[in-house]
């Protein structure tokens, strides 16, 4: 039970962790998409990551089936695995809906469009105590056996005399079933479960006496057989349909596919990201918020995604926005870091100078052919940067020149977007 909340709590964790994460990226371009895009994206990312944790257990569980192949002895205590035909200790079961002899079953009745929340209107599992070889099977293992869909009149009238006879329990949240017995029944219902059957679909995994069987699990030397890992919410004994070498390749399937579902679902939430940060540049994103605060990574992606997705975004094109005589951004130089606030021109000939400044002082000096709107001379914080620098005007006038300046130097870095008024006209 704790072990239980523990690990659906630890998944919450990953799941709101998700949701914030993918939600504040989006929420950095376009703060109303933050919310929508963090629940849908945050929970396929969630989903991706899930897809991807099995396949630890999966390389495993093969891994460990190897070593049955090969002979090797299990150890007490350790995760194990045994192949060979299993057979009933005892007394056999039949099952609910074909009457199959068997030594283990699970079934679920389901509507073919869930109501609610519960995908099934009944389900149980039952099993009697049997053995692989000279080893016990301990617990109740989680049947990995293939489903089948029953269908007939007859099946239908074996289901109704199993739910007539059946005593069915409503399961309680956060309480599972005690597993960790060889001889188990469990039936469980909804609270208003569907009693017209022929509305609803019957599925069956059944384990007849004598089948080919590989069962992963604990290692009891005492007992003398598989049991549960103790405090574990993932069923560690399981039960597996063929034998060795079939097991393997279905495994080895399993985790392609883990892997593919789960790459595919991360690449999705990436792919969403991708095209919401190209339809909305960093400069769509700075004009609707002008005092957010810059991070230099966003500027660095932005800057790639400039280059990458040339023609499909302009960013000279956007406007800053600012009133005359503002700018907003921000400059650092070998650790100093300045928030850009105002913004003054002048001309120099045939250059106008740009000087930004903070609440007090000058903090950059741009200089730019009037002509041809390039940048010639920065300066930041007083040092001349010889790193390579963006400048995109986007209109100048009598008034101000507009634009945004962008240096991603190694040791000094600036991101502003200035509206700047003229001091002096010619």
């Amino acid at each position: 039970m704790r072990s239980l909340k523990k690990t659906c709590g630890l998944w919450l964790l990953v799941y709101l962790l998700c949701a914030i994460g993918v939600g504040g990226l989006a929420a950095r371009r376009l703060l109303v998409a933050g919310g929508p895009v963090g629940l849908i994206g945050g929970g396929l990312l969630w989903l991706g990551l899930a897809y991807l944790s099995g396949i630890p257990r999966k390389m495993a569980k093969a891994r460990q089936i190897r070593s049955a192949l090969a002979g090797e002895p299990l150890r007490d205590g350790k995760i194990g695995a045994i192949a060979g035909r299993i057979e009933p200790l005892g007394e056999t079961l039949v099952s609910p809906f074909t009457h199959t002899p068997c030594v283990a079953y699970s079934y679920q009745i389901r509507m073919p469009q869930s109501r609610g929340s519960a995908p099934w209107e009944y389900k149980g599992v039952a099993m009697v105590p049997c053995a692989i070889g000279s080893l016990k099977l301990l617990a109740l293992p989680a049947l990995d056996v293939p489903e089948r869909f029953r269908r007939g009149d007859e099946a239908i009238r074996n289901a109704e005399g199993y739910i007539a006879s059946a005593e069915f329990t409503v399961p309680v949240p956060f309480k599972p079933d005690d597993v960790a017995t060889p001889r188990a029944r469990f039936d469980h219902r909804v609270s208003n479960p569907e009693t017209d059957l022929r509305r609803t679909m019957l599925y069956e995994r059944v384990v007849t006496p004598g089948q080919q069987v590989c069962a992963f699990g604990r290692y009891d030397a005492a007992l003398g057989g598989l049991a549960h890992e103790s405090d574990s919410i993932v069923p560690t004994l399981t039960l597996m349909e063929g034998d060795g070498t079939a097991i393997q390749h279905t495994l080895a399937r399993r985790i392609l596919g883990n892997g593919i579902g789960g790459l595919a679902l991360i690449a999705l939430v990436l792919f969403a990201l991708i095209t919401l940060y190209v339809k909305v540049p960093l400069a769509a994103a700075e004009q609707m918020q002008p005092r957010r605060n810059t991070w230099w990574w966003e500027v660095r992606v932005d800057d790639w995604m400039q280059r990458v997705f040339d023609d499909m975004r302009r960013e000279e094109f956007i406007p800053t926005g600012l009133a005359a005589g503002i700018a907003q951004g921000r400059i650092e130089v070998a650790g100093r870091d300045v928030r850009v606030q105002s913004a003054s021109a002048t001309h120099d000939g045939n250059d106008v100078r740009i000087t930004l400044s903070d609440s007090s002082n000058v903090v950059a000096t741009v200089i730019i052919d009037e002509n041809a709107h390039t940048l010639t001379r920065l300066e930041l914080l007083g040092q001349p940067i010889a790193a390579p620098a963006e400048l995109d005007v986007i209109r100048v006038s009598s008034d101000s020149v507009e634009g945004r300046l962008t240096s991603l130097g190694k040791d000094a870095r600036c991101r502003v977007a200035f509206n700047a008024a003229f001091t002096s006209s010619r």
